[in-house]
């Protein structure tokens, strides 16, 4: 599956001769696009290999990818193919295979490295100099466990160590160590991959002047229990680096016209939203007992605090929300302030994305905010309040990091408080500050126009860009099967224009309408795939 594809519509011309280098593509785009009646050209680059394994009986599919909305959309269910288009890979009226895409002068290039370009790290201040060493289970194929190994460059911290000097161990996120010598410098042990903690050991060669950690790495199923896991940001460079986190410039984003949605948001959206969670997280979410972990617990109701937020901006009948506060049931006070601007259409990702400013406040700032919040519940703009765990205000503090850094436009300060710790974020603790102050204040002008006590809170805020969070699919189950929205199957409303419930299919005794009208007008299509009893 080749996911990575460009579309255009037009009129084709070729160059060269075909199975050779200078075979080329020029298409005379149709500017009218979707709206003429051009052919649809797709391009996207394959491996040579896979060409090469069966070139005379392999086929190319142009297929939507399979989702719970699709198979509900299109009918069938998960074996099924969802193919619009197949041609044979030798049809040489449909299928055309070049060297570079059209318009192109140059093939895509590979970013590589040679063996001379590996090499040990040496910290700036030239104290120590870092090997790592992957250790390998050949049964399995995978890597084991890792050793960093950090040798002590500088002639004070060879004699403490010489001298018996004790070694602190501190874990800084699951991908980095501080070694400290009592009553000397640390250093640090960084890993390339997440490592489990309760396996870390520290290995002492007080003669040939180096400390050796020692951890293995932490499978898919210990990642739930992991600090600072969900959205890595790591240092390259004493650099804030974004570990699985796509960047994103939101000013060239499309934004999502709500006007025409349902009370409930777009049924798109809707869809979207109920395939965050897994197939174990749905049911933990419908059966409550169910036994979970603490940490697992934690993560769900972080995503279903998401989908509150996604969701009621999403509303289009005036009680849309655009301010939320998050506080904690056993800490006083509210911890960070969320100013919701546009919702905006993540092309690359295939995803929807808020446009949006935090405000994680901390001891000094608490008293203006208050007040600006106060202010705004005067003017008929009270925020929304969400109460939630510890744990779980952990993991919105671990997330803001990233948020802020996938959509930055402005430079870190060398007085960057993540520089002189390093350490993302700087805290989770209750009134202790969570991001550096590089960002604050550098929030777009006319971010939120509507609420005039917004600049007095701007010069605190953060332009953040939060996406919702899904679950991998190589760890978990993902939904093959939508969860019944409750809402009429024509115009997405969820009652009926009296107020009351939605009518359901007599038929099938699944599909809702609001009314006679819509049931009709959908009745020649659905009667295709209704089933009695929703068999």
């Amino acid at each position: 599956m080749f996911a990575a594809t460009q579309i255009g519509f037009g009129i084709l011309k070729t160059k060269g001769f075909r199975f050779s280098n200078s075979f080329e593509l020029e298409i005379n785009e149709d500017q009218v696009g979707w709206s003429g009646n051009s052919p649809m050209f797709l391009s996207f680059y394959v491996p040579s290999w896979i060409l090469l394994q069966e070139p005379r009986i392999a086929t190319v599919s142009f297929a939507i990818e399979h989702s719970p909305a699709a198979i509900e959309a299109f009918g069938g269910d998960v074996e099924r193919d969802l193919n619009i288009f197949t041609a044979m890979q030798n049809d040489v009226e449909h299928v055309y295979i070049t060297k570079r895409q059209p318009h192109q002068s140059e093939i895509m290039t590979m970013c590589g490295f040679t063996p001379g370009d590996v090499k040990n790290h040496v910290d700036p201040q030239g104290n120590s100099e870092t090997t790592i060493t992957a250790t390998v289970n050949e049964n399995a194929g995978v890597i084991s466990s890792f050793t960093s190994r950090v040798k002590i460059l500088s002639e004070q911290p060879k004699a403490l160590l010489r001298d018996g000097s004790g070694i602190k161990r501190s874990l800084r996120s699951p991908f980095s160590y501080a070694l400290s010598l009592r009553k000397g410098p640390s250093f640090i042990a960084n890993f390339p991959s997440a490592v489990l903690d309760s396996t870390a050991r520290v290995k002492i060669a007080r003669k040939s002047s180096y400390l050796e950690l020692v951890a293995d790495v932490a499978k898919p199923n210990d990642w739930p229990t992991l600090r600072s896991s969900t959205y890595p940001v790591l240092f390259d460079e004493k650099s804030p680096v974004l570990w699985n986190m796509p960047r994103l410039n939101l000013s060239s984003l499309p934004i999502i016209d709500l006007s025409s949605a349902s009370s409930k948001g777009p049924i798109w959206l809707q869809q979207l939203l109920a395939t965050m969670l897994s197939e174990r997280e749905l049911a933990l979410n419908l059966d409550s007992p169910l036994a979970a972990s603490p940490s697992v617990r934690a993560k769900l109701e972080f995503k279903n605090m998401l989908v509150n937020m996604f969701s009621s901006f999403g509303q289009s009948d005036g009680r849309n929300v655009q301010i939320y506060t998050i506080d904690c049931h056993k800490e006083r006070g509210v911890q960070m302030v969320f100013f919701l601007s546009k919702l905006v259409l993540d092309v690359s990702n295939r995803t929807a994305v808020l446009d949006a400013a935090v405000l994680p406040v901390h001891a000094d700032d608490l008293m203006d905010v208050t007040c600006a919040l106060i202010a705004l519940s005067n003017i008929g703009h009270p925020p929304k309040g969400l109460r939630t765990s510890q744990d779980v205000m952990c993991l919105w503090k671990e997330a803001l990091p990233a948020w802020t850094e996938r959509c930055r436009t402005w430079d870190h300060k060398p007085s960057c408080e993540y520089v002189a710790s390093e350490i993302i974020p700087l805290s989770v603790k209750y009134g202790e500050r969570v991001l550096c102050s590089c960002g604050e204040g550098t929030v777009p002008t006319g971010f939120m126009p509507n609420f005039t006590p917004w600049e007095d809170l701007a010069k605190y805020a953060v332009r953040v860009a939060i996406s919702p969070a899904f679950p991998s699919v190589l760890v978990e189950k993902p939904l093959t099967e939508l969860p019944d929205l409750q809402i009429c199957q024509v115009c997405a409303k969820d009652k009926a224009n009296d107020g009351s419930d939605l009518r359901t299919c007599s038929r099938c005794r699944k599909t809702k309408y609001c009314s006679k009208e819509c049931q009709k007008a959908d009745w020649k299509e659905y009667k295709k795939v209704c089933k009695a009893d929703g068999n």
